[in-house]
């Protein structure tokens, strides 16, 4: 089972919060290395959907639990605000915001 370095996991149950412990028997800091490890068959992991849509999609992960899942979180892009914003900060911007709205529609 892939775990977040704390070693739980939270749900939702009831409309409440409710952390449950785990004794993982692989624990990693990467998402890519968690869903891979998952589609291997090593075990369960928890991950955003964006990052393991391709996988839902072609069918080699589903998805469990959904009826515990948290409520989603709005994901935003969050600079320094200032008259002048550097170059490459506004054209990292003009070029991730649509690429992130469509990656998270389509993990819906």
């Amino acid at each position: 089972m892939a775990c977040s370095p704390g070693g739980e996991w939270r749900f939702v149950r009831d409309g409440r919060a409710v952390a449950v412990g785990l004794a993982p028997r692989l624990i990693v800091n990467d998402a890519l290395a968690a869903v891979l490890a998952a589609e291997r068959g090593d075990g369960l992991t928890m991950v955003l959907s964006y990052m393991a849509a391709p996988q839902l999609a072609a069918g080699t992960l589903v998805t469990i639990l959904d009826a515990f899942a948290p409520p989603a979180v709005p994901v935003q892009l969050v600079y320094p605000h200032s008259r002048l914003v550097a170059a490459k900060v506004r054209a990292f911007v003009d070029f991730a915001a649509p690429r992130l709205g469509r990656a998270l529609a389509a993990a819906r």
